[in-house]
């Protein structure tokens, strides 16, 4: 059995403090279709979780899966059923998932009832590229890996027709941030960063950041000042106020980032890269911003 810190994808293993839980697999989780997070997890490393996480299996497959959340609870949901049917899981399975330091990305390792860790099903892949199940392949940069260039990726938004078993304007779009979504979680870089999916209240409102990644990098409380470049040509000023909340850190993002998103045409369901490239002083800091297109 290999050890927890061997990495069969090339990559450096994971950094010994990286954030880790295991859960053993019960009946119950496989009939019903979804997996509880150990609440501790959560609690913990809540900005680890988005609305899906991405888990890598030592060959380099991919899976995206929906997160539930009621009552202060998370499960592992859609996707889960097809996950747990794909490695065969059965009762009293153990996985190990430790987060891989880029949003919602966490590496899976299964093991048997035996102790022993299972054969993983060789990854259908192009050219030593991934490939996320259900057909979205992560780009590659030849400098960086897996990764994509810092930069506004724009795809072409398809038309939709109704009828004769078309998907609907909401699937499409739906489906359309997923991708987005899922190249922006592929970038990597030696800098802080975050992966942001764009709301509808981020357009109508404030950008929402992690709190506990502006507190760590940027100041504890209170307002800084932030820099948002999309080029080196041209930066848009911003407030950030960071603050507490009924035991919650918060970051929210203000004053110019209308503008900012107005003029870069971001748009609901794009994804944004937000690479920490300066910290200017104690309430400062420089962001280059790439927004990958729904």
């Amino acid at each position: 059995m290999a050890s927890l810190s061997r990495r069969d994808d090339g990559d450096s293993p994971l950094p010994a403090n990286a954030p880790t839980f295991f859960k053993i697999v019960l009946d119950k989780a496989l009939r019903d279709g979804r997996l509880e997070i150990p609440p501790a997890f959560v609690m913990k490393n809540e900005d680890c979780l988005a609305d899906s996480v991405f888990l890598k299996d030592p060959t380099g497959r991919v899976w995206r899966i929906e997160l539930t959340r009621r009552c202060g609870k998370v499960w592992l949901q859609k996707g889960w059923s097809e996950f747990a049917k794909f490695y065969s899981l059965n009762h009293g399975y153990l996985l190990v998932l430790s987060h891989e330091g880029g949003f919602s990305y966490f590496l899976v390792r299964i093991f048997q009832r035996n102790t022993l860790e299972i054969d993983y099903p060789i990854s259908s892949s192009h050219d030593g590229v991934p490939m996320l199940c259900g057909g979205i392949q992560l780009p590659k940069n030849e400098e960086h890996g897996y990764n994509v260039s810092v930069k506004i990726l724009d795809s072409p938004r398809p038309k939709t027709r109704s009828g004769g078993g078309m998907h609907t304007d909401e699937e499409k779009t739906t489906r359309l941030s997923d991708r987005a979504f899922s190249r922006a979680v592929s970038f990597k870089s030696s800098n802080p960063f975050l992966v942001v999916k764009i709301q509808p209240s981020y357009i109508a409102s404030q950008l929402r950041l992690s709190g506990s990644f502006v507190r760590r990098h940027i100041c504890a409380r209170g307002v800084c000042d932030m820099n948002l470049e999309i080029s080196s040509r041209r930066s848009w000023p911003v407030k950030c106020r960071v603050g507490v909340y009924r035991r919650k850190q918060y970051a929210r993002v203000y004053d110019g980032w209308k503008a900012f998103a107005r003029e870069n045409r971001v748009k609901v369901g794009d994804a944004c890269v937000f690479e920490l490239i300066n910290k200017g002083g104690t309430r400062s800091a420089t962001f280059k911003v790439g927004v990958y297109r729904a």
